[in-house]
């Protein structure tokens, strides 16, 4: 996908945002020689801890997401990311997760 963006439809590295608000972006999808850092060095990649060349993710006070279930910790505070909010382009990852019987994103 960040090849098509930026060799087929010309959108410059640094407007394109990579993360997982939740998460770490996992080494096999940041670091070489499978990872996408080496070969999109102006791309951020951005996820809840910020290091190793990642960049952490910042919330967005101004933008309030609302869990209609109040038994959901948070569920009227809940800040959304401002690379959501704000990101000219941004791609989600999902790090997929196997356990013994389901997976979890």
């Amino acid at each position: 996908m960040l090849d098509s963006l930026t060799k087929e439809a010309k959108v410059p590295q640094e407007d394109i945002y990579v993360y997982d608000a939740a998460r770490l972006i996992s080494p096999c999808l940041f670091d070489g020689p499978t990872g996408s850092h080496a070969m999109f060095p102006g791309v951020h990649f951005v996820d809840n801890q910020g290091k190793n060349g990642r960049e952490l993710v910042q919330p967005d006070p101004e933008t309030l997401f609302l869990f209609s279930d109040p038994n959901v910790p948070n569920f009227d505070m809940t800040e959304l990311p401002t690379i959501a909010t704000q990101a000219t382009y941004s791609v989600v990852v999902d790090n997929f997760r196997g356990t013994t019987l389901l997976v979890s994103l």
